[in-house]
């Protein structure tokens, strides 16, 4: 009797601790994925930082172009 108990004790061990390794990757990879997802967002934004960058000296150019027709007329 004492050698199942130890089998079932070991079995139960076995469980406890793959149970604790798939949640420990699954918390992992939900962290990763915010991760991500946070990376992409702070990507996105600084894409809109360059785009308004880009849109604002094409105006100021236009701007700039328009001032010398007028002050060269």
């Amino acid at each position: 009797m004492e050698k199942w108990t130890k089998y079932i004790i070991r079995l139960f061990v076995a469980i406890i601790g793959l149970g604790l390794l798939l949640l420990s990757l699954f918390l992992l990879f939900i962290e990763y994925e915010r991760l991500i997802f946070i990376i992409l967002e702070s990507a996105g934004k600084l894409y809109k930082i360059e785009e308004f960058k880009s849109e604002y000296l094409s105006q100021t150019k236009f701007q700039l172009i328009k001032f010398l027709i007028i002050v060269s007329t």
